[in-house]
């Protein structure tokens, strides 16, 4: 499912960034993401800067 598709009120990307940067897993203004390799097999990543965080949701929820 894309971003741009999911049912009800349009997201926002400012407004989720800023939710984002409130989590307790933020450390040194990046985020930390519990991503799967596979079934069962999950690692964590914070190696992602928030301005990319911010472009990747913009363009899937504009679409641009």
């Amino acid at each position: 499912t894309r971003l741009a598709n999911i049912a009800g009120d349009p997201l926002d990307p400012a407004n989720l960034i800023e939710r984002i940067a409130q989590d307790k897993k933020v450390k040194g203004g990046r985020p930390t993401f519990v991503l799967a390799k596979a079934i069962g097999e999950a690692f964590l990543c914070d190696t992602v800067e928030m301005n990319a965080v911010a472009r990747v949701l913009e363009a899937e929820i504009t679409g641009s």
